[in-house]
């Protein structure tokens, strides 16, 4: 696990600060994914991705159509977030 490399003090300060610079260009190309570029043909997808990650409440999902909620319960269901 990334986050456990942060920890470990058998590593140098260096060796820490890399891995980390490493977990926020990683982190930061996952935001990018989930919200840079909305579109229409993508948007479904986005949202079960957004929803994948856990990034939107329960009380969020529940606001949206059955329709909206059960197409991205199957997206889900078949791998297909990314």
């Amino acid at each position: 696990m990334q986050n456990a490399k942060l920890t470990q003090h058998d590593k140098s300060g260096h060796e820490r600060y890399v891995a980390l610079c490493r977990l926020v260009e990683k982190r930061d190309e996952l935001l990018a994914t989930l919200f840079d570029h909305p579109r229409r043909s993508t948007a479904l997808f986005q949202l079960a991705h957004i929803h994948a990650e856990r990034l939107l409440t329960d009380e969020e999902f529940a606001s949206f159509s059955d329709e909206l909620r059960a197409s991205v319960q199957l997206i889900l269901s078949l791998g297909s977030t990314s």
